[in-house]
Parts: C-alpha cells; sequence; structure tokens
C-alpha cells in the first residue's frame, strides 16, 4: 500500500499492530491508573479547590474591615437592596475582629457585594 493513513484504517494493519509483542517497562504499569483512581482524584481535587476559594474569600472579607462592610450595608440598606439574610452575614462582617464571617458567608458577602457594585456601589475592596 503507497497510503500509510489508508493501511492504517484497514482492519488487516491493525490486526497485525494488536498480535506485535509490546514489552512495557514496569515503571510506565505503576504510573497507570484505574478510571475510578482518576474519578477520585477529580472529586478530591474540586473539593479542595472548593475549600481554597472558601479560604480566600474569608481572608478578602476580614482584609476589608469593619468599616468598609458598614459602608456596604449602609449604601445597600438606603436603597432597599439587601435582603434579611444579607443584612445578617454583613452585621457579622461589621464585627469584625471580634467575630469572622465563616468562609460560606464570606462567598455570600463577595457575592452581594457584586451584586450591589453592579447597582452602583462605590465600594471597592481594592481601596
Amino acid at each position: 500500500m503507497r497510503n500509510v493513513t489508508e493501511w492504517a484504517k484497514q482492519q488487516a494493519c491493525w490486526n497485525r499492530v494488536s498480535e506485535a509483542p509490546l514489552d512495557l517497562p514496569s515503571a510506565f504499569e505503576g504510573e497507570l491508573q484505574s478510571q475510578s483512581d482518576v474519578a477520585e482524584a477529580q472529586k478530591e481535587a474540586v473539593r479542595d479547590q472548593q475549600v481554597l476559594n472558601g479560604i480566600e474569600a474569608q481572608t478578602a472579607v476580614v482584609n476589608a474591615g469593619s468599616e468598609f462592610w458598614k459602608g456596604v450595608y449602609e449604601w445597600g440598606d438606603a436603597r432597599r437592596l439587601i435582603s434579611p439574610d444579607e443584612k445578617g452575614m454583613l452585621t457579622v462582617a461589621m464585627l469584625i475582629p471580634s467575630k469572622v464571617p465563616s468562609e460560606k458567608q464570606s462567598q455570600r458577602l463577595l457575592e452581594t457585594l457584586s451584586r450591589l457594585q453592579e447597582e452602583g456601589c462605590p465600594e471597592n475592596l481594592g481601596g
């Protein structure tokens, strides 16, 4: 056959390849993982990333400080743009450092801040 790609499509080619001896180093076999191991590793990576995201959110919220969150609360409350749940989380944030919002609360606080900024809130984490 003149065209290699055409030969590679033929069943006869695949039969010869499957019969060819293939010696892989034992170290290579040690690198192989089952599908369940790969899936578990992916799940673990997602969990680790969620924890990291929560820690980063909490750090950002705490670093912003109570006065920052007081300004966010006052701006949003004056315009009736914050829900009772958001008021509760903002109240906790206004008590930093004596109280610290949880990682989940911190993520929701950042979401609330983002939404309020879209509405025109001038408060900015960057300073």
